[in-house]
């Protein structure tokens, strides 16, 4: 957790992550389970049980929104997969993913963390509002807060 505290973080995207790496996100098998705020801990589309990984990752047009990232910013992101980066973001192991300098004020962890608010953002969006995932709708908030926020380290 002391590699947590010692990055600076967007504060949203933090707050995501930090409930990840406390095993209390809002999925929907963790709420039903320790809030009963749902009453079941299947996924609303698709009818299979949602964890954070699945939740952040592994559904299908999650996955589509982080290939692409990790395809436009990483040198190696053919060396792993999301299963993986689930895991090694739920340990804040990311010293083997190797980025490209596109961004030099961004680091990986910030890129990581950006994503993840914004993905974890949709899904809410798509479940209050019925606003579907869409990679040509989350894309363009993740590329605009990432330049925002490398502008900004820029400073």
């Amino acid at each position: 957790m002391a590699k947590f505290h010692s990055k600076s973080y967007d504060p949203s995207a933090r707050n995501v992550w930090y409930r990840l790496l406390q095993r209390k996100l809002s999925d929907r098998a963790t709420l039903s389970q320790t809030l009963g705020f749902v009453d079941s801990d299947l996924c609303f589309l698709c009818n299979q049980w949602e964890t954070a990984e699945r939740m952040l990752f592994l559904y299908l047009h999650k996955k589509d929104i982080w290939l692409t990232i990790l395809d436009t910013y990483l040198l190696n992101f053919r060396s792993f997969t999301l299963r993986w980066l689930y895991h090694d973001m739920s340990m804040i192991a990311l010293d083997s993913y190797l980025f490209r300098p596109s961004m030099p004020n961004i680091s990986n962890s910030n890129l990581l963390s950006i994503t993840m608010y914004h993905i974890w953002k949709a899904h809410w969006r798509q479940y209050f509002d019925s606003a579907p995932i869409r990679l040509t709708g989350v894309l363009p908030s993740i590329h605009k807060d990432l330049q925002m926020r490398n502008k900004h380290y820029c400073l």
